[in-house]
Order: structure tokens, then sequence, then C-alpha cells
């Protein structure tokens, strides 16, 4: 079988890629990162970001092995040692990236508000894309038996929101 990792090339694209510009994204990630800042109660955080494509290689694979983990085994087996089996990647490198479990799943969130906040800045529906957004965390809450939602993004998000609008107007 081959792996998430060894079967990735340099131009493969994670599961929840999207196609926004460069510019979007990065206006997306640092709005995430000032609004995550005014919040007290955080989400596990990647213990260092990625700067190498390489290094951003293996971090997306790590999240795509997480998905297909969920996928092929459920919540209950899923773990950082299925997650090695799937991605092919080491429990060294993934911890290198990662503090734990809960910190591969916070970053498949960050990654789907990321997408999302592109998709608004680049289409201006806040208000859709934001209430989209709040259904699709909430529906991976579901999935991953977890309260992240309610817990991280619930009050950020509405934050986000609030400040999108205001700009727009």
């Amino acid at each position: 079988m081959t792996d998430v990792w060894h079967s990735r090339t340099t131009d493969a694209l994670p599961h929840n890629s999207f196609s926004y510009s460069l510019a979007a994204r990065k206006a997306a990630a640092r709005s995430l990162s000032t609004v995550r800042q005014a919040h007290g109660d955080m989400p596990p955080q990647l213990r260092k970001v990625p700067s190498q494509s390489r290094s951003r290689m293996l971090v997306d694979s790590v999240k795509e092995a997480c998905m297909l983990a969920l996928d092929q085994r459920g919540i209950e087996g899923l773990s950082v040692s299925a997650i090695v089996e799937v991605s092919g990647v080491t429990f060294g490198s993934i911890y290198q990236y990662f503090p734990n479990l809960d910190g591969i799943i916070a970053a498949i969130y960050d990654d789907t508000i990321t997408a999302a906040l592109a998709r608004a800045s680049e289409h201006g529906e806040v208000e859709a894309e934001m209430s989209a957004l709040c259904d699709e965390l909430k529906s991976l809450d579901e999935r991953f038996e977890r309260d992240f939602y309610a817990r991280y993004y619930s009050t950020m998000l509405q934050s986000l929101t609030e400040a999108k609008q205001d700009r727009a107007n």
C-alpha cells in the first residue's frame, strides 16, 4: 500500500485545498491569527510553522492522513499511530509539528476556516460564507466527536464576521 506522504508530488494538493489566490489565502490566515490573539481559549497550535515546501507537504500529508484514517477506522481507531500508518510519516516528524492528535484536528479546522475566509474575501459574500463555515465546523465536531466549534471557534468567527461586515460597509 502506498502511503499518503510517499505518494505526494510537489504539485499535489491536500484534500481541502482551494484554488483562491495566494493573496486571499494570506489575508485569510492573517485575519484568523489576529482574531485568535484576541480570544483567550485557543485550540492546540502547530509547534512550528513549516517554512519549506517539503515541510508544508509533510504537514498537509498528516492532515490528509488524519481524514483518511477517520474515514477508514472511525473515531475509535483514530490515533497518531493510525495517522503514522496511513501517512508514512514518522512519529518524530509528526510531533515536530503537532503537539498531539487534537493539534492535527485543530489544523484541519484552521484550513477549513482559512479556505472560507479566502472565498469570502474574493467573492464578498461574508454572511453566506460564514454561515456555511459554521455548518462545516459543526459537521467536523460531529465527525471528530469534539466540541472545537463551540469551545474555540464560535465566538472568534462571530468577531471575524462582524469585522468583515464593517469593512464591507
